[in-house]
């Protein structure tokens, strides 16, 4: 039977953990070719340092290779050391299982939540947010498997239903039952993860052009909020009366969609903005009420208290230890 590999922050030194947190994240998460992480420079940037926690599970499916981190919130940032390029596509399968994340690569960004795939061009720089930690699953795949994928683009895929709905049901069981699992059930699992993934991202790939995507279901969602989050009154009823459905199917589109409540997603997504704006110099020269009334909080206190709870400090200390 297969027994899965663990690496925490709990087993590394703790003169400089974070520097070696992100060389394991790179070793055991990446799973790069050695020419791609030679030219790989990544930093780990806890929204809280002390109370940072990360762990890594790994294992193998055949020849695909997985690994399942959780870690308490964190900004991810990966640089190239050199622009050269690679003629060998490098690509990486994400599967966000719990949290929401903030991916962003060759200017576009996608906002990951539970049971969405992102697929990454790893010959690219990365930077990923996960404000209030995440679990994913995440799984380097060849240039075979997505042979019609683009150099440079970032693709977002949901898993609503159809293709998507199976490759998520087959690597969420294969991962959560790995260890009973022999190693020839390894192989053709994994066998058959590679078969759903091409054909998923050849009809995916067909059906949508992902600089203009934005049909489904989710992203109506999701767009008509982010357009309304500077208004405090934004509610559930606003947003549903925008998108012609009841309070209730919204409502129950985020119960079954996404795991949470509408209002969750709704202050998370406020959140993670104001964090954003906090550490970007463009907006020095706003003060953090300032920031916080621009998207949507009308109490200084209760967005002070908000921000605390999700980041684990002060708005003003964030966006201190940001500048420092």
């Amino acid at each position: 039977m297969n027994h899965l590999s663990c690496v925490s922050t709990e087993q590394l030194p703790t003169t400089d953990r974070l520097g070696k947190w992100a060389q394991c994240v790179s070793q055991y998460a990446g799973r790069l070719p050695p020419p791609v992480l030679l030219n790989e420079a990544s930093i780990i940037e806890p929204f809280n340092q002390r109370r940072f926690r990360g762990k890594l599970e790994f294992g193998d499916l055949g020849d695909l290779r997985f690994c399942r981190m959780a870690a308490s919130a964190h900004r991810y940032r990966r640089a190239l050391r050199s622009e050269h390029s690679i003629d060998v596509g490098n690509w990486t399968l994400v599967l966000q299982e719990s949290g929401i994340s903030q991916f962003t690569q060759s200017g576009r960004s996608v906002s990951l939540s539970p049971g969405e795939f992102v697929l990454l061009d790893m010959n690219q720089a990365l930077d990923v947010t996960s404000s209030r930690g995440c679990e994913q699953i995440i799984m380097p795949v060849g240039e075979r498997s997505v042979g019609q994928a683009r150099s440079g683009r970032l693709y977002h895929l949901a898993c609503e239903g159809g293709l998507g709905r199976m490759l998520f049901n087959l690597l969420h069981d294969s991962v959560a039952h790995y260890n009973h699992l022999s190693e020839r059930a390894s192989r053709a699992l994994g066998d058959s993860l590679l078969e759903v993934l091409d054909h998923a991202f050849e009809q995916v790939s067909s059906d949508h052009d992902f600089d203009v995507r934005g049909t489904s279901r989710l992203d109506l969602v999701r767009q008509c909020i982010e357009e309304r989050l500077h208004d405090p009154e934004l509610n559930a009823e606003t947003v549903a009366a925008a998108l012609g459905w009841s309070s209730r199917s919204l409502h129950r589109y985020f119960h079954d969609a996404l795991g949470c409540t509408f209002s969750d997603y709704m202050w998370q997504q406020r959140l993670t903005r104001c964090a954003e704006q906090l550490q970007d110099p463009v907006h020095s020269n706003l003060s953090i009420t300032d920031i916080a009334y621009q998207l949507g909080f009308s109490s200084s206190s209760h967005f002070s208290r908000s921000f605390k709870s999700s980041f684990g400090m002060s708005p003003r200390a964030y966006r201190q230890a940001r500048s420092a």
